[in-house]
């Protein structure tokens, strides 16, 4: 089932996602955020708090997590580096332009 059938806007996304981390549905996680563009994952991320937010990192696929982490708020961006290795920062950001990396 593709994410467009799952619901119809924002609210209902939101509130999908959340019944998918109380079930533990680690599969439709993993589906839905493969299925998802990089802003839209951004947006995702940053409409949570920030202990479902780092739930919900564990999903991003490891291809996207640096556009993930050039999109999200300047806040949100500062939390996870913060949290993360130089080897982490370097593999994150492997791949990225200059400018999305400032």
């Amino acid at each position: 089932m593709r994410d467009e059938e799952k619901y119809t806007n924002t609210e209902e996304q939101l509130l999908y996602l959340q019944k998918l981390l109380d079930e533990e549905d680690t599969a439709a996680l993993n589906e839905l955020f493969n299925e998802l563009d990089i802003l839209a994952i951004a947006r995702t991320l940053e409409s949570f708090p920030a202990k479902t937010r780092d739930l919900l990192w564990e999903y991003i696929p490891e291809t996207m997590l640096g556009e993930v982490l050039a999109e999200v708020d300047e806040d949100i961006r500062a939390d996870y580096i913060e949290d993360l290795t130089a080897s982490d920062v370097e593999q994150i950001v492997k791949g990225l332009d200059a400018q999305e990396v400032a």
